[in-house]
């Protein structure tokens, strides 16, 4: 799916490891995650988060995907099920498809494959037409090009708005610029990273206005992030960050990353791009010593695989854990 975001999808598995390094990639490809921990939590985080897509494990201790995704389809919900399980035999396939389930994918398995098959079930739901894209004080209607911050209307170019609701929709992940030029200006764009840092300034200078606090900040050597002061928007009512929800809908919980969060990403160095506290996510095009393609695959235990391949997924190194050797991509800060 091009440029601006892949949608809200939830993320449904008993393992914590697995949970998390699926909240990291499918970030990194642009998606608003929501997590859950167990069947019941699933059904649960259905009425608040409102996904476009599920992501389902099958083996679960308290509630099984299956028994899960049954329980969806008698509420007459018929939100896309990507059933994910370890067992690959035929009659398992057919149970989950049985059950409702509209694609099935076997651990362990390639994230990039995952991203893919996630973008071709939302094709098959077309957007609404109400859906409104909120970050703090920030609200934006993508389709009809619309935008407020504090209940003001914002006066922006096409490419101002692209990038903003880019920034909105991963509320508190750090975004590289190469992320950047991909998702808003293409893989064919034919301009310098610098592109970014103008188009910046010039948001900067629009949400700033009045006196302001800053939204859009620097992240020295890796890139920007949007955060949110959290003010309340042109409807009264606060908007959890990087949320997207249907007007009039109750809004999605823990869809945007916590603010003061950080992922990076993008092209790598040399040596690969490090993060924080030891650990590293990967994504954009491939560089050296283990970066990833423009999917992203995650390497299990840390390991990198050879340059822009997809290493299997479901083996994933615990918390804490280093990631490739060297430092982050040295970057200027915006005007």
């Amino acid at each position: 799916m091009g440029g601006t975001g892949g949608g809200r999808v939830l993320v449904t598995d008993d393992d914590a490891a697995i949970r998390r390094s699926l909240e990291r990639g499918l970030r990194l490809n642009g998606f608003s995650v929501t997590l859950a921990d167990g069947g019941h939590a699933a059904l649960a985080a259905m009425r608040d988060a409102e996904p476009d897509v599920v992501v389902l494990d099958i083996s679960m201790p308290d509630l099984s995907g299956i028994e899960v995704c049954r329980a969806l389809r008698a509420d007459g919900d018929d939100v896309p099920v990507l059933m994910l399980s370890a067992l690959d035999e035929v009659s398992d396939r057919v149970a989950g498809l049985q059950a409702g389930g509209d694609d099935y994918l076997v651990k362990p398995f390639a994230l990039q494959e995952l991203v893919l098959r996630l973008h071709a079930l939302l094709r098959r739901r077309p957007p609404a037409a109400t859906d409104r894209v909120r970050a703090g004080a920030l609200e934006m209607v993508p389709e009809a090009r619309e935008a407020w911050l504090d209940g003001t209307p914002l006066r922006l170019t096409r490419r101002e708005f692209e990038l903003l609701d880019v920034f909105a929709r991963n509320a508190g992940i750090v975004l590289t610029r190469d992320q950047l030029l991909d998702r808003v200006w293409g893989y064919d764009f034919d301009v310098r990273t610098d592109a970014v840092d103008t188009f910046v300034s010039y948001l900067r200078r629009k949400l700033e206005a009045g006196g302001r606090p800053r939204m859009l900040h620097t992240v020295r050597g890796v890139g920007f992030v949007l955060r949110p002061s959290g003010a309340a928007g042109p409807s009264g009512s606060g908007a959890p960050s990087g949320s997207v929800a249907p007007s009039g809908a109750p809004e999605s919980s823990g869809l945007g990353g916590p603010s003061g969060s950080a992922a990076w990403s993008g092209s790598a160095g040399p040596s690969g791009s490090g993060g924080p506290s030891g650990s590293a996510a990967w994504s954009g095009p491939a560089g050296a010593s283990g970066a990833a393609g423009p999917s992203g695959s995650v390497a299990s235990s840390g390991a990198a695989g050879p340059s822009g391949a997809a290493e299997p997924f479901g083996l994933v190194a615990p918390p804490g854990s280093p990631g490739p050797s060297g430092s982050a991509e040295p970057g200027g800060g915006a005007p």
